[in-house]
């Protein structure tokens, strides 16, 4: 962990939401990517929920396992949802499509990230997801260059 990473516990779903829907809120209107890291049942697609939460989309938001990839317009921006899970190799990524044809104000969540090392041209903010000691608890580890959001902002998460 660098000393710019921000480190939260929650201690359920519902706070997990909440902490990505506070996130979500202060993140630049403009096109950002979140690469979601973590062990299975580790809080990334509740932490996907919050997003679209935070960012108005009603709906069932479940991972795109299958699907790979799922679009959400209806709220106050897009929201795409991709998740690698199920791909082996990041030649598989390139006939997707999966960072093309995104809208400038866009925010998307990529589940299991750190399978390929991806080159997405926009600014990203890695969180990394961790069970924690107590049933339902987890850490979330956030790094982000302070240019799409400040330690000051990550850290005002637990205020919220």
């Amino acid at each position: 962990m660098s000393p710019q990473d921000v480190s939260l516990t929650s201690d359920s779903a519902d706070e997990t939401r909440a902490i990505a829907a506070a996130l979500v809120s202060r993140l630049p209107v403009s096109l950002v990517v979140l690469l979601l890291t973590g062990l299975l049942g580790s809080g990334k697609t509740t932490f996907v929920q919050g997003i679209a939460k935070g960012l108005g989309i009603s709906g069932v938001i479940a991972s795109p396992s299958f699907l790979l990839m799922k679009d959400y317009f209806e709220g106050s921006r897009p929201m795409r949802h991709i998740d690698l899970y199920r791909l082996s190799h990041i030649d598989e990524t390139a006939s997707l499509g999966l960072v093309e044809n995104l809208h400038e104000e866009a925010v998307v969540a990529i589940e299991w990230a750190d399978r390929f090392d991806l080159r997405i041209p926009a600014p990203t903010v890695k969180v990394s997801f961790e069970k924690g000691n107590a049933e339902g608890e987890r850490r979330l580890v956030f790094s982000a260059d302070t240019e799409v959001i400040s330690s000051e902002k990550l850290n005002a998460l637990c205020a919220d």
